[in-house]
Order: structure tokens, then C-alpha cells, then sequence
């Protein structure tokens, strides 16, 4: 397949200043809690109408932290998907059923 034949789900819109923001970052020292984090958790939660926002390394972090909050702890039974995927020898995901947060 070629890069003509591929459609792509959504194209960058990077322009000089995000590639300038990123070299400039890279410069600094400070890949993860630096200055620049804190503006962008400040930023951010000053779009959102106020309060506190927590800047994470990932979805699952995040995930993590909102159900830390609402008072689902590590152990305790909490919401689970129907379907989920899991990897078999030859590497392909396949469908599994869950009900109830058991495996059928």
C-alpha cells in the first residue's frame, strides 16, 4: 500500500510554533514536571471554569486518578466493559465476553 492509497484517521496540524514550544521544552531539562506542565495544568483548568487539574503520562493514568476519586479502590468491584480484547499466540486481538466482571 502506498502513503496515496492510505487515509489518514486525522492529519497533524503542527506548525512552527508547537515544533518551536516542543525544541524549546526539550532544551530545558524538563520533559515531565517543569514549568511548562504547570502552565498547561493551570491552563487547563482555567478553561475548564476554575479549580485544579492534574497533568498524567497516559489515559490509563488518568483513569487511575478519576476512579481514586469517586472512591473506587484497587480490589473492589467497580464498573467493567462488556467486551474486551486479549492477545492470543499468533499476536491478533480477539472479542472476549465479560459478564458481570467474570469471563464467559
Amino acid at each position: 500500500m502506498s502513503s496515496s492509497d492510505f487515509i489518514p484517521f486525522a492529519l497533524p496540524d503542527i506548525g512552527e510554533e508547537e515544533i518551536a514550544a516542543v525544541v524549546a521544552t526539550l532544551r530545558s531539562g524538563w520533559l515531565t514536571t517543569g514549568p511548562n506542565a504547570k502552565a498547561f495544568e493551570e491552563e487547563f483548568a482555567a478553561n475548564l471554569g476554575g479549580g485544579v487539574a492534574i497533568a498524567v503520562n497516559s489515559a490509563t493514568a488518568g483513569l487511575h486518578l478519576a476512579l481514586e476519586a469517586i472512591g473506587i479502590r484497587a480490589r473492589r468491584r467497580g464498573p467493567r466493559p462488556r467486551l474486551d480484547f486479549h492477545r492470543q499466540r499468533r499476536g491478533r486481538a480477539l472479542p472476549r465476553r465479560r459478564c458481570r466482571g467474570r469471563r464467559r
